[in-house]
């Protein structure tokens, strides 16, 4: 008896000149499970890669930190490292150059799947090297050049109280801007994969009841959304640096020692917590906000339900990446200012509008990979 012969292709065979009887998403996708695992390691691999270099060179960057004077300041100015100026300066050139490179890798993992090319890679792209704001490129650029700022600072003299005072901000600012590195980048990783799950699994090139819609329709129908939580955002900041530099100033001024310290440290809990509690409310009115507009851009088409579970995922999911957990992420970066110390918030605020400025940009890319089915 003749045995048969069974052709099981991958992800990376070449999808065009298949004949798909069957009329089934997967079918038509050209994609089983274990090939939409084998592109999601894939796209991990990319990403990790990035983030290697990325941070490296970050590290090797910001590795010239001045140490702040106690208890008296020095008689001479901090010595500036020679190294870090040449250092600083090729770092955004070589930020930039390392995202092109990983939407090229992308863009060769994903091309061999059908139709790719119509939605899933121009989302990719506008996720990494987009010209928005909130495109992986453009976040990390800024990020970068908020460090080397902040880096400069710390390379500044260090005789004054002052001096050491801005030394001190500059150093928290850079370890929160390191933090906020991995959230930028474990945001674009997770929208990327989310893109790539929503067009395995739904019947690509099939139109569905509403026209089809293109990429800066479906930013502009999840814009709005977008502008009012950043603007409940802005007004939930406020109020936390107000209300814990009120309660900082209520301790009485007769509380010493231990009791003081445990009395800013409860002051400075309470307000981050307040914090968070209003961060999950922003989110999850969001993601309301955000699903009534997909609806009203697509209808009833057949991806409706896949699209609002992985906005669901992009804004309010426990996963690494999504936005409430990157937000999260920024609030612990908070620290409690020294006794007579300035306290800003100027860092966070910098962070959190460009995490949300992302969200937006990977968010609208779900209903524009949707709308084609």
């Amino acid at each position: 008896m003749r045995t048969h012969h069974i052709f099981r292709p991958t992800a990376f065979d070449s999808l065009e000149d298949r004949v798909v009887l069957d009329g089934g998403a997967r079918a038509i996708s050209g994609l089983n499970l274990s090939d939409v695992l084998l592109v999601q390691g894939a796209v991990n691999s990319a990403f990790s890669n990035y983030q290697s270099e990325i941070l490296t060179a970050v590290n090797q960057a910001t590795s010239f930190e001045s140490t702040p004077f106690t208890p008296t300041p020095p008689t001479t100015p901090t010595t500036v490292n020679p190294v870090i100026a040449p250092t600083l300066a090729g770092l955004p050139s070589s930020a930039s150059e390392s995202a092109n490179q990983l939407a090229v890798q992308l863009s060769d993992l994903l091309s061999p799947l059908r139709r790719s090319t119509r939605t899933l890679i121009p989302a990719m792209q506008a996720t990494v090297t987009g010209p928005d704001t909130g495109s992986l490129s453009n976040v990390v650029s800024s990020t970068i050049g908020r460090l080397i700022t902040a880096v400069n600072v710390t390379q500044g003299p260090n005789t004054t109280q002052a001096e050491n005072a801005a030394i001190q901000q500059a150093q928290s600012d850079i370890s929160a801007l390191r933090t906020q590195l991995f959230s930028e980048i474990a945001a674009a990783r997770q929208a990327v994969n989310n893109q790539v799950n929503l067009f395995v699994n739904s019947p690509q090139g099939r139109a569905g009841r509403r026209a089809r819609l293109d990429l800066s329709a479906a930013l502009n129908a999840v814009t709005p959304a977008y502008s009012t939580f950043q603007s409940g955002l802005n007004a939930a900041v406020a109020t936390y640096q107000s209300g814990l530099t009120t309660a900082l100033a209520a301790i009485p001024s007769t509380t010493t020692g231990t009791s003081l310290q445990n009395a800013r440290n409860t002051a400075f809990t309470n307000a981050q917590n307040t914090l968070q509690a209003t961060i999950i409310n922003l989110t999850n009115t969001l993601n309301s906000q955000v699903n009534s507009a997909i609806s009203g851009s697509l209808g009833n088409s057949r991806s409706l339900n896949r699209v609002r579970s992985l906005v669901r995922n992009q804004i309010i999911g426990a996963n690494d990446g999504s936005l409430l957990d990157n937000l999260t992420e920024q609030v612990g970066t908070l620290t409690l200012p020294s006794t007579g110390s300035n306290f800003s918030t100027s860092s966070f605020v910098f962070g959190t509008n460009n995490l949300v400025a992302q969200s937006r940009v990977t968010t609208g890319a779900l209903p524009f990979i949707g709308s084609d089915s």
